[in-house]
């Protein structure tokens, strides 16, 4: 195991909570001292009560058991424990050398089992392997959650579009979906204009400019214009990035727009030094009809996480794209062809 997901583990184990269940106080003292140095929170239970207890009340992620009561054994307390929570990790430290335990143990779905004396590292390696499926789990968990989130809003973003019949508020809906789901700061929305041969600008929003102006309703101190698709001179317009992705049809992802040299960026800085702004991470996507035909772009900005501006991920792309032939299908089919 390297070095960073070492660390990364450790720092993941000091977020978990641990119930240790421990009768005999004589000895407890040091484990106890060692899992506080290892987990967040340490709950100490002396009898089988009290550990049911405190499992109940509290938050408990991991259970270790070394008791050696006469009235209940450790396989007792766990079958209790599963049935409240059939998936917390338990560990086993026992005296206990006979393989039937060890057997009945590993029918409750234990950890690890470790016969006394045992390795303090072996029983930390064996954390250290819980916390990362821990951490999996919550992950897949949170995937499932934000999928859901995702759908949802998806289906809302459509629902609203096609009952709206102001054109300038649906657009505004698209974008705002966008800026939502994406976590951005801003963006733009643009429609193609094949006869013009332009982007023609719709609308802009920018969270931290205060800004939400389109053709119907201008901000003074804010000005955008429809972008050239091509130049006098019949080349293409390469200084805006929402040209290229229109002109090529594909999706742009920047990291940060000022530290890659592939393409121009004349247009950012001229915004980023008009409004004092700092361009950082650009997501750029082409809207696509059913047919195939270039509706629009959407350009948005500086993905906030945590109070800092990061780059746009995968899933950014993944659910803009979706946005992208939602938008794209209920506005074409409910507005543009009526």
């Amino acid at each position: 195991m390297g070095k960073d997901k070492l660390k990364l583990l450790y720092k993941l184990m000091k977020e978990l909570s641990v119930l240790y269940v421990k009768d005999e106080k004589s000895s407890s003292d040091i484990m106890i001292d060692y899992l506080k140095e290892l987990f967040a929170t340490t709950y100490h239970a002396k009898n089988a009560n009290e550990a049911l207890n405190l499992f109940n009340e509290n938050k408990v992620d991991i259970v270790i058991t070394d008791i050696s009561l006469f009235e209940i054994t450790e396989i007792e307390i766990i079958e209790k424990i599963r049935k409240i929570n059939n998936d917390i990790p338990i560990f086993i430290i026992t005296s206990h050398k006979d393989s039937k335990y060890e057997e009945e143990a590993n029918k409750h779905k234990v950890k690890g089992y470790f016969i006394k004396p045992f390795s303090l590292n072996k029983l930390v390696s064996s954390f250290l392997d819980v916390v990362e499926e821990l951490d999996i789990k919550k992950k897949e968990l949170e995937n499932i959650a934000y999928l859901k989130k995702v759908h949802n809003n998806l289906n809302d973003i459509g629902h609203k579009i096609s009952t709206q019949i102001s054109y300038d508020i649906v657009l505004e809906t698209i974008l705002k979906g966008a800026i939502e789901l994406s976590e951005a700061d801003g963006g733009t929305l643009y429609l193609y204009n094949k006869s013009k041969d332009i982007l023609d600008f719709k609308i802009a929003i920018n969270k931290s400019l205060n800004i939400n102006h389109n053709e119907y309703n201008k901000d003074d101190k804010f000005s955008f214009e429809s972008l050239r698709i091509h130049n006098s001179d019949k080349t293409v317009n390469r200084k805006n990035i929402s040209v290229i992705c229109a002109y090529e049809e594909k999706l742009i992802n920047l990291d940060n727009v000022y530290e890659q040299e592939e393409l121009d960026i004349d247009g950012v800085k001229q915004f980023d030094k008009k409004y004092n702004y700092k361009t950082s991470s650009m997501l750029v996507i082409p809207l696509i009809s059913a047919e195939g035909k270039l509706f629009g772009v959407i350009q948005l900005v500086n993905k906030i996480k945590n109070k800092k501006y990061v780059s746009f991920d995968n899933n950014d792309k993944l659910l803009l794209t979706a946005l992208s032939a939602v938008a794209t299908m209920t506005t074409y089919n409910n507005l543009l062809l009526k």
